[in-house]
């Protein structure tokens, strides 16, 4: 896979979380910046998982192509 070779870690999904701007829209899955926000460690931690097993198994959720 050419590009992204390395693990995300939850320091770098903490860090773009840090950059969510409060009181937006959700988009089509109905996820407010406000959960990321204050979602904590198992937010985060759980992101990072499922972004990981995205890298490694080379998918993207055909839903993540939509635009809404």
């Amino acid at each position: 896979m050419k590009g992204l070779t390395n693990d995300f870690t939850t320091e770098e999904i903490q860090e773009a979380i840090k950059t969510l701007k409060k009181r937006e829209s959700p988009g089509c899955d109905n996820i407010l910046n406000e959960h990321l926000i204050y979602g904590g460690e198992a937010a985060i931690e759980g992101l990072c998982v499922l972004f990981n097993s995205l890298l490694h198994h080379e998918r993207t959720p055909s839903q993540w192509a939509k635009n809404v």
